[in-house]
């Protein structure tokens, strides 16, 4: 009876690690494919006929659609990290520890370090 106990929250941890990763890449999916869409549409313009994007608005409207394809496809890139951290449990808690380590920790060090400074007689004599 316990192996079945076991192999049942082991099929139950295998099945919500399949879930979180199955919502992580539909996720990421949604994300490049709306980030680089702008950026398709350009290319296809410039392909089939490239005058026409010199002549919308001079050449402005061309080189803002184009810097702006750029910042999209970099924050494809950006959305990554919060992707993974909201789609996946595990990831969540590594992002969660590593940042109660890295910053928690320096917080308690400089307050432990104020806390136990030692005080000389210079730095006394100046608050006088």
């Amino acid at each position: 009876m316990p192996t079945l106990l076991r192999r049942n929250s082991e099929a139950c941890a295998a099945r919500r690690r399949k879930r979180d990763a199955t919502r992580t890449l539909a996720a990421l999916i949604t994300i490049y494919l709306l980030t680089n869409t702008l950026n398709l549409l350009i290319t296809i313009m410039e392909f089939i006929n490239p005058d026409v994007l010199g002549s919308l608005g001079e050449g402005w409207t061309y080189k803002y659609l184009a810097d702006l394809s750029s910042v999209l496809t970099i924050s494809s890139t950006a959305f990554r990290l919060p992707v993974y951290f909201h789609c996946n449990g595990d990831i969540r808690a590594q992002i969660r520890e590593f940042a109660k380590n890295c910053f928690i920790d320096q917080n308690e060090k400089k307050k432990l370090k104020k806390l136990t400074m030692p005080i000389t007689s210079s730095s006394t004599e100046s608050v006088l």
